[in-house]
C-alpha cells in the first residue's frame, strides 16, 4: 500500500487508536458520529477512534470501502494491551522508525527513505522531518503502527504539501505587485505566489512565458533588493530592459569583464556566466538580498570537491585532517570543478533560509532528472532528496534515465518546483505574441559596425541637406524628406550594406541564443527565419544534425520532405527558411516559437511567417515571435519603424484614420539622415 496525497481513503492503528481519513460526505460524518469514542481532529481533517470500536469500524470500512489495518479486519486487537513491536514516531525532532530484525525491511528501509540512518545507540533507525512522505509509504507498506504524535505531524504536513502541490500548479492568485508597470497574466501571478511561499524555487515555465518578469516581480514584492542576477551573456541587454520596462525606478547595473571593479549603488546587479566567479568579490563588497539565475541548467556540470583550508588538496567533507599538508582540526572548503557552478554556489551559499534563490529553466524535469542535482544544491533543496547519491539511485540510476518520475515532480512541485507549459496557459497568451530579445554584441564588433554606420549616416546627410536647398526655403524637412523616401530604390546599395553588417555582428550572438533555446529543453521545436540565403545556409550548416532548410530555389518536393520531417521527426528541432521562400503555404505547427534573425520590410511578412506555426483548425495554439535586435544599430530603429506600420494597418482595419508615411526603407533612410544632420556628419565642402 503506498499513500499519497491523492489517496482519499485510508486507516491506521496509532497506539490504542485507529485513525480514519476519507472522503468527506454528509452522510459519512453521520456515521462517524454514531460510533463511541470518534472524536475529530479538525486540523489534520481526519477521525479518530478507540480500538473498542472495531467492530463498528469494519462495518464502516465496508460501507466507504475504507481500507482498515488487518488486526480490525481479523478482530485481532485486544484493546488497552494491544502494543506494535514495530512503531514509527517522534524524538527530539527526528522520526524514529523501530522495528524487529526483518532483512526485507532493512533492505526497504535503505531504499525507501532518502535520509534514514541507523543508531547504534538507540537500535532504531531515524530519519528527518522532510522524509514524512516516505516513512509513511514504509510504514504502511509492513504495517508498522504510527503513534499519534507522528500522525498528527504527518497530516499536518501533508497538507502543507497539497497547499504548495496546488499552488504550483495554479493558474491565477490574487496577488499584487507593488510599483510595477504594467499588469502581470494571471498565470503569471501565480508563479509569483508560489516562488513567495517556496522563496528558494525553480521556475520551469516554457521559453516564451515570462519568466523574467514573474522572477523580478517576486523579489520586487518584498523589496528585497540588491538582487543579483546571472544569465547568458546573450540576454544581459535584455534582462536590463525587462526590469527597466517593468520597474522603471530600478537602478540596473550590468557588468561586463572579469576585472574587478566596485559597483555603483544600485538595485540589480546584472552579470553572465563567463565572468561570474571572478566578479564574486565585486558582488559580494556591493551587497545582495536576492539571487536569481536564468538559464540554470547552465550550472549543470561540474562536480563538487572538499578541500583543505591550508593547502586545497583534495579531502573528505567530514576530514578533521590533511595528509597532504599535516594540518590538523580543519573544516574542509567546498569547491567545484566548473567555475559558473561554483559561482552560483557561493552566491546562493551566502543567502540566508528566507531570502530568494530563484532559477529560471525551461529544462522538463522528467527528462534529465541527473540535472536537476546541482540546481536542488544551489536553492539548498537537495538534502529533501537524501543527497546526491539517494537522487540518483532513485530517479536517475543512469545517463538519460527518469525513474519514479510521478514521485520526483510532485515533491518537487511540494517544495521548490512550478512549471507551466504554453498548452496550459494558451487561453491567457495573445494568438502571436512578439518578444525583443537585445543581443550582447562584443566592443570589437561593435566599433567595426560603428564605422561602417557613420559612412552611410554621413550620406544621407549630405544627401538630405542638398535636397533641402534645392526646395529654396532654407532646408525644409517636409521637402527633402519626401524626396529621400522616394529615392529609396537609388539608395539601396547602402541600405543593402549597412543590413549587411548588421547581420555578421549578430551570428556569434544568434547562435549563442538559439543554443540556448535548444539546451533549455530537450524536445521543443523552432522555426527559423532570415532574408539573406548566405545567412540560411550558416545557420543550417551549424545545427546540421538537427535543421532542415527552405530556401529559393528548392523543389516542391524537397520543400513538403522539409516540412514533414519537421512535423514528424522529433530529432529534428530547428526549421531554418528564407522568409520570402518559406512565408506561404506551409503548416509547421510541431513548433510555437518563431525566431527572426533578420528583419524584414513589412510587417506582413512577419506575420506571415509566424502564422506558419499557429492557427490551424486540427492543431490549434499560439506562437511567440523572437525578434533578435542588435542594440544600438538599425535594427533597432527598423523594428520600431515595423512596430509603426503595424498600427498604421490595425487601425485601417478598425475604420480609424491615420497618416502613413510611406514605407519602412524609406522611413529609415529619413532617420538615417536625420541623425547624421544632428550630429553633424554633413560635408558642407560637397554642398558648396
Amino acid at each position: 500500500m503506498t499513500f499519497s496525497l491523492s489517496r482519499v481513503n485510508a486507516a491506521w492503528i496509532s497506539g490504542e487508536y485507529v485513525f480514519v481519513k476519507a472522503r468527506y460526505s454528509a452522510a459519512f460524518v453521520e456515521d462517524c458520529r454514531n460510533i463511541e469514542g470518534r472524536r475529530w481532529h479538525p486540523e489534520q481533517k481526519l477521525n479518530s477512534f478507540p480500538l473498542e470500536a472495531a467492530p463498528a469500524l469494519r462495518a464502516l470500512g465496508k460501507k466507504w470501502n475504507i481500507p482498515m489495518p488487518a488486526e480490525i479486519v481479523g478482530n485481532t486487537v485486544v484493546p488497552s494491551t494491544f502494543h506494535a513491536k514495530d512503531e514509527v514516531r517522534l524524538e527530539d525532532g527526528k522520526i524514529v522508525i523501530a522495528f524487529n530484525y526483518d532483512p526485507k525491511k532493512i533492505d526497504q528501509v535503505k531504499v525507501q527513505i532518502p535520509n534514514v540512518t541507523w543508531s547504534n545507540k538507540k537500535s532504531v533507525w531515524e530519519a528527518n522531518l522532510s522524509d514524512t512522505r516516505e516513512v509513511v509509504n514504509f510504514a504502511l507498506n509492513f504495517g508498522i503502527s504510527m503513534s499519534q504524535e507522528f500522525t498528527l505531524h504527518m497530516t499536518k504536513l501533508f497538507s502543507q504539501q497539497q497547499a504548495m502541490i496546488d499552488s504550483s500548479l495554479a493558474l491565477d492568485a490574487d496577488i499584487e505587485i507593488p510599483n510595477i508597470n504594467g499588469e502581470l497574466l494571471p498565470y503569471q501571478k501565480a508563479g509569483v505566489a508560489y516562488l513567495i511561499k517556496a522563496r528558494k524555487a525553480i521556475l520551469g515555465d516554457q521559453p516564451g512565458l515570462g519568466k523574467t518578469v514573474q522572477a523580478i516581480a517576486t523579489v520586487a514584492t518584498e523589496n528585497a533588493f540588491p538582487a543579483v542576477v546571472v544569465c547568458p551573456n546573450t540576454l544581459k541587454l535584455n534582462w536590463k530592459r525587462e526590469i527597466s520596462k517593468f520597474f522603471p525606478h530600478l537602478n540596473v547595473q550590468v557588468l561586463t569583464g572579469t576585472k574587478s571593479v566596485p559597483i555603483p549603488t544600485c538595485d540589480v546587479v546584472v552579470m553572465n556566466y563567463d565572468i561570474s566567479y571572478e566578479r564574486i568579490p565585486d558582488v559580494v563588497a556591493h551587497g545582495y538580498k536576492s539571487l536569481i539565475v536564468d538559464e540554470s541548467h547552465a550550472i549543470k556540470n561540474g562536480k563538487r570537491r572538499h578541500v583543505c583550508p591550508k593547502c586545497e588538496a583534495q579531502v573528505r567533507s567530514n576530514s578533521k585532517n590533511c595528509s597532504a599538508c599535516k594540518a590538523t582540526n580543519i573544516v574542509p572548503f567546498e569547491r567545484w570543478t566548473v567555475k559558473r557552478t561554483a559561482a552560483v554556489m557561493q552566491l546562493a551559499k551566502r543567502l540566508s533560509d528566507n531570502d530568494f534563490v530563484l532559477l529560471l529553466t525551461g529544462t522538463p524535469i522528467t527528462n534529465r532528472p541527473e540535472e536537476l542535482i546541482p540546481q536542488l544544491e544551489a536553492i539548498n533543496r537537495l538534502k529533501d532528496f537524501g543527497g546526491s547519491w539517494r537522487f540518483k539511485e532513485r530517479y536517475a540510476p543512469s545517463k538519460n534515465v527518469a525513474n519514479n518520475t510521478k514521485e520526483l515532480n510532485n515533491k518537487l512541485r511540494s517544495t521548490c518546483f512550478v512549471r507551466r507549459v504554453k498548452k496550459d496557459v494558451y487561453a491567457e497568451l495573445p494568438e502571436l505574441r512578439n518578444a525583443v530579445q537585445f543581443l550582447e554584441i562584443n566592443e570589437t564588433q561593435t566599433k567595426w559596425y560603428q564605422s561602417v554606420e557613420h559612412d552611410v549616416v554621413e550620406y544621407f546627410a549630405n544627401r538630405a541637406k542638398e535636397l533641402a536647398q534645392e526646395s529654396g526655403e532654407n532646408g525644409d524637412d517636409i521637402y527633402w524628406e519626401k524626396k529621400i523616401r522616394l529615392e529609396a530604390a537609388r539608395h539601396l546599395i547602402q541600405i543593402t550594406g549597412l543590413r549587411d553588417a548588421v547581420s555578421k555582428i549578430k551570428y556569434d550572438s544568434i547562435t549563442s541564443w538559439l543554443d540556448n533555446f535548444l539546451e533549455s529543453s530537450s524536445d521543443e521545436k523552432v522555426i527559423v527565419f532570415a532574408e539573406h540565403i548566405e545567412f540560411v545556409e550558416k545557420l543550417h550548416a551549424r545545427y546540421a544534425d538537427k535543421a532542415v532548410k527552405i530556401r529559393g530555389g528548392v523543389s516542391v518536393a524537397d520543400r513538403q520532405n522539409a516540412v514533414d520531417r519537421f512535423q514528424t521527426d522529433p530529432t529534428c528541432r530547428v526549421f531554418v527558411a528564407n522568409m520570402t521562400a518559406a512565408s506561404e503555404g506551409l503548416t509547421l505547427t510541431a513548433a510555437s516559437d518563431v525566431v527572426f534573425c533578420e528583419l524584414g520590410w513589412t510587417p506582413a511578412i512577419h506575420e506571415q511567417c509566424a502564422s506558419r506555426a499557429y492557427g490551424r483548425a486540427n492543431d490549434l495554439h499560439g506562437a511567440t515571435a523572437w525578434y533578435l535586435l542588435a542594440p544600438d544599430t538599425i535594427d533597432e530603429d527598423i523594428y520600431s519603424l515595423l512596430e509603426k506600420k503595424r498600427r498604421i494597418v490595425d487601425a485601417v482595419t478598425d475604420g480609424i484614420d491615420v497618416e502613413d508615411e510611406g514605407s519602412v526603407m524609406g522611413g529609415l533612410i529619413v532617420a538615417l539622415a536625420k541623425r547624421g544632420m544632428n550630429e553633424g556628419f554633413t560635408n558642407d565642402e560637397v554642398l558648396g
